[in-house]
């Protein structure tokens, strides 16, 4: 889950990702942090978009670092008001649509495990 930041991404993020993706290991060289892992992304914003130009810029980073991004995403707009005295969602729509891609995160990240496991 991102926030949204002058719409893209916001500095501490992308710095992050940035030093992430520059890891090296002492024996191989560089390594590859993210390539073929796989991530659900989301974002909560108080304005009417909810983030969704930061997703887009999000998206094409991690893909850009190998990673697999799910095509679902979530965007929460107006999320100061978005949440209950219980801190729980108010739009129970909302909370299906969540659900459902965190069902899809899992189902897809067992295929790939799967899949490594009988390569």
């Amino acid at each position: 889950v991102s926030s949204e930041y002058n719409a893209s991404v916001s500095p501490l993020l992308k710095n992050a990702i940035d030093w992430i993706s520059r890891v090296e290991s002492d024996a191989a060289g560089p390594l590859r942090p993210f390539a073929g892992k796989l991530f659900a992304v989301s974002s909560a914003a108080p304005g009417a978009y909810g983030g969704i130009r930061n997703l887009i810029h999000l998206r094409d980073i991690l893909s850009s670092l190998g990673a697999l991004v799910l095509p679902e995403q979530l965007v929460l707009s107006h999320a100061g008001d978005a949440f209950d005295r219980d801190e729980a969602l108010k739009d129970g729509g909302m909370v299906q649509r969540m659900e459902a891609m965190c069902v899809s995160l899992v189902d897809r990240a067992r295929l790939l495990s799967t899949r490594w496991e009988n390569e």
